[in-house]
């Protein structure tokens, strides 16, 4: 009953938040065992366990800035985009969303996703469903994909818009299929503008390929 209560974004802060108060949790534990063993004392036990404590905070935090500011690096280019596994792909999507200024981003890519990997807000209230296809170059989206997706986002998710995004390109017949029913592409040359920040996804739905 919880879950339905809550917004993707906000569910998405609550699972962070259970994550991060775990890796607390388990560093103060580790901490306090590492410090009882050294001393004896209970004054200087306690003060030895705030001294392991904090280091390991200050360690964790680094690590987890460095793997941060890594992936980010990772994101900025195509290449980059083409190394990321499938869900990490989903997610670089969501974050480049949320800088275009899209409202609650939320991951649900999976099994069983029925072609909704990504689902948002604009800014107007608009439900976005969106698509995100990391192919090698050479592998483009076909109309039998595009298909798929305009009767999963009309049909079964409802969705003011659809984006489908892609590392690769589009066939001609899938542009045409997605112009007719208005579908906003973002294609592996413009995913590249986006990351880089030369370009941002137009959240009034005009075409960003």
């Amino acid at each position: 009953m919880v879950t339905l209560l809550l917004s993707p974004f906000r569910l998405t802060l609550v699972r962070a938040a259970f994550v991060i108060l775990a890796v607390v949790l388990a560093l103060a534990a580790v901490s306090w065992l590492i410090a009882d063993s050294w001393v004896d004392d209970g004054d200087a036990a306690t003060l030895a366990f705030l001294i392991v404590f904090g280091v390991a905070i200050v360690g964790a935090t680094v690590l987890w800035r460095a793997s941060v500011t890594g992936r980010r690096r990772r994101e900025r280019t195509l290449d980059g985009m083409l190394a990321l596994s499938p869900s990490e792909f989903e997610s670089a999507v969501a974050r480049l969303m949320r800088r275009a200024g899209y409202r609650d981003v939320s991951v649900v890519g999976g099994s069983g996703d029925l072609m909704a990997d990504v689902v948002a807000r604009t800014r107007q209230g608009e439900h976005v469903v969106v698509q995100c296809k990391r192919k090698a170059p050479g592998q483009r989206v076909g109309s039998a994909e595009m298909q798929k997706f305009i009767g999963m986002i009309s049909v079964h998710h409802g969705a003011d818009l659809g984006i489908f995004v892609t590392t690769s390109e589009f066939t001609l017949p899938a542009i045409e299929l997605a112009d007719e029913h208005g579908i906003l592409l973002i294609d592996g040359d413009a995913l590249a503008d986006i990351a880089a920040g030369r370009r941002r996804i137009d959240v009034d739905g005009a075409r960003a390929a």
